[in-house]
This record gives structure tokens, sequence and C-alpha cells, in this order.
């Protein structure tokens, strides 16, 4: 299948750019593109998302709502991703220097952790 073919492509791509080890160190660029990896090779295009006639969200990932029955006694959380592919769509053409991307971000106790967190948000 074609979505198998280019999510390996995706992955291998990936993998040669790994997270930094201080968050420091780390780059908008390679945030926003780590990103896009999860989210289009995060996704099913089995037969539940052509029941539903969109892209779902694949295993470990999960989603909330309204469950869709595929079958006597058997639903899923079938939230549609294609909202996400097009997220993913505007990221990746603002790397290319054709849009741009808004960052918001805000540092907050972590006392669970022992130490600080940073939530960002890419738009």
């Amino acid at each position: 299948m074609e979505y198998r073919r280019r999510k390996t492509i995706i992955e291998n791509l990936a993998a040669l750019s790994p997270a930094q080890q201080d968050i420091g160190d780390e780059k908008i660029y390679r945030l926003v593109l780590r990103e896009v990896t999860g989210l289009l090779t995060g996704m099913s295009v089995g037969r539940a998302a052509v029941y539903c006639g969109y892209p779902i969200p694949d295993a470990p990932y999960t989603s909330y709502g309204n469950a869709t029955m595929i079958a006597p006694g058997i639903h899923i959380y079938a939230l549609d991703m294609s909202g996400s592919v097009q997220w993913a769509k505007r990221m990746l053409e603002a790397l290319a220097g054709k849009g741009g991307i808004f960052v918001s971000w805000r540092l907050s106790k972590a006392s669970t952790f022992g130490g600080d967190v940073i939530l960002l948000s890419l738009h």
C-alpha cells in the first residue's frame, strides 16, 4: 500500500534527526518536523478509516468523542485526522518559506517531576 511505503520513508528520515538531549539546543524546524512526522505516521488508513471515510488515529494514539459503530458491537472513537493532515501541510509549507508558524509557549512548575516544564503549541 502506498501509505505504508511513504510512512516507512518518513520514519527512516526522522530517525536521522533525533531530538536534542538538551531541550535548549532544539530548533523550531526540528520540533515541527517531529510533530508532522508523528501525525503523518500515526494514522490508520485501513478498514476502519475506509468505513469512516477519513484517516483516523492509529495505535498507540487514541481519541475522545462520540463512538462510531463499525460493526455490530464494535465501536471506535474515529477522530477525523483530515484537519491534522492539512495542519501538517501548512507547517511544512511554512518551513519551505511559504507561510508562517505561530508559536505559543508557557513555562510552568512541574512539582511531580521535581522541575519545570515548557508547554509549546504550534499554530
